[in-house]
Parts: structure tokens; sequence; C-alpha cells
């Protein structure tokens, strides 16, 4: 009986442990959210939070997401999808060799092929979270870049 009552005592401590977690991780992601929505608001763009929690917001009319590590708060990484209907494999291989090539070529971006989307991005980790203002405009041009790149050289192809 008394065996089983601290089991259950455990289980219970461990549960609210568990949910005070949880709660400090979503209030802490809030924070991060509110920090990118108020720069983004302040540099003219209209942001909103998707339903996965990153910060989408539109540039040259195309979709760009800031996404949220809250086990990394020094990782900051801007995506940007682009909508590239691909109908055979053969155009999709083409598509993923043209993505490993600009990979390999450009800094900090990435360009690959995930899910039947092409995305690019920028990652990177800053020395403190909020630094994100002061790399911002430049990870910007590298994602648009990469994704210039990748338009080129699928037209020369």
């Amino acid at each position: 009986m008394i065996r089983l009552f601290f089991t259950l005592t455990f289980l219970g401590l461990v549960s609210i442990a568990h949910a005070q977690f949880d709660i400090q991780g979503k209030l802490e992601k809030k924070i991060i959210q509110d920090k990118y929505v108020a720069f983004l608001t302040d540099k003219g763009y209209s942001p909103e939070v998707d339903s996965d929690g990153d910060i989408k917001f539109l540039y040259k009319e195309r979709s760009y997401y800031i996404t949220i590590d809250i086990e990394d708060k020094n990782f900051f990484r801007l995506a940007r999808l682009a909508n590239l209907k691909l109908d055979s494999e053969s155009q999709i291989a083409k598509a993923k060799e043209i993505c490993h090539e600009i990979t390999k070529d450009v800094k900090v971006t990435k360009v690959y092929w995930l899910n039947g989307q092409l995305w690019t991005s920028s990652e990177i980790v800053l020395p403190a979270p909020d630094n994100f203002a002061i790399v911002f405009d430049r990870v910007l041009q590298l994602t648009e870049g990469a994704y210039l790149k990748f338009v080129k050289r699928w037209q020369d192809s």
C-alpha cells in the first residue's frame, strides 16, 4: 500500500514537472515569436504566426518563414518556399541536382527539395538570440539570391 502511494505520488510529481516544462517552453516560444513579429512589423512586413508556430511574411510577393528552435535559441533560420510545380521524376531529379550544386557553391544557404516543394533557407548560429536583427537583411538577401540562382540554372538547363 505504501509502495503504491509513493508510486502514485512520484507519477503525480513527474506529471506536474512535465506540465510546467511545457508551459515554460510555450512561454519562451511566444516571447521569441513576439520579438520576430515586432521586428518584421517595424520593417514594414505584415508577419503572422502560422499553425506550426513559425513566423510567416511576404517579401517580393513570396512567402518566407522564420522558424523557431526552442532547444537552440541562438539558431536562426529564414526559409523561402518556392511554388515550383514538377510533374515528372526527371524534372525532380534535375531540380535536386541543381539544389545540390547551388548549396555547394553558396555561403550559409541551402537549396533543397522537400515533400514536393523547393525550399531555400539560410541558417546561422548567433552569439545571442537577439542578434538576428543585425543579420536579417543580409540573410534575406542570401536566401533570395540562392533562389534566383536556382531559377537561372533551371532556365539555362
